[in-house]
């Protein structure tokens, strides 16, 4: 069984950009960068689960998705930070599918192709629907965000943050 962290992609790994699909616009905050070290070196593998539903929409082609999804990981290869997956839901909200957070399609699918031990691995993600998602897989969750969540375990400023709090509880 792994250790994993499961993030979100935009406004938690990345900054937030409303129909992001210029990878030239992918940002990643210094702390974030500093906060996977840590975890890495702890021995956490991560993944990412998104709901993409520009696709959906029909503002973006899965190709621009990847695209952006591609230009992110380079950047974290470039500090030695690699993801194990990045599954997202392509749907929009009007779809009603399972896969769109906080369904817990694509966690089942990442709990199985990976082993991940849910006893110690955890959720952070900058919306509710990425806690409500996070404990219905029975992860510890974490949410970025600026003010106290109400759901989550723990509400971090940002990914250091969560990593902080994250190896405090070890």
């Amino acid at each position: 069984m792994n250790n994993f962290i499961i993030f979100d992609r935009d406004g938690t790994l990345i900054e937030f950009e409303h129909y992001l699909i210029d990878p030239a616009r992918v940002k990643i905050h210094e702390n974030t960068i500093r906060g996977l070290k840590i975890l890495s070196a702890k021995g956490f593998k991560f993944g990412v689960i998104s709901n993409q539903s520009i696709i959906g929409r029909g503002v973006a082609t899965i190709e621009q998705v990847d695209l952006v999804n591609k230009k992110m990981l380079e950047q974290f290869n470039t500090f030695g930070i690699n993801f194990e997956f990045i599954y997202y839901c392509r749907h929009s909200p009007m779809d009603m599918c399972s896969c769109r957070k906080p369904g817990i399609a694509l966690g089942v699918r990442a709990l199985n192709e990976h082993q991940i031990n849910v006893e110690k691995s955890y959720m952070i993600g900058d919306m509710d629907s990425d806690i409500v998602f996070g404990k219905s897989l029975n992860l510890t969750t974490i949410k970025i965000h600026t003010n106290k969540s109400d759901i989550a375990e723990f509400t971090a400023k940002d990914i250091l943050n969560a990593a902080e709090w994250i190896i405090g509880k070890k």
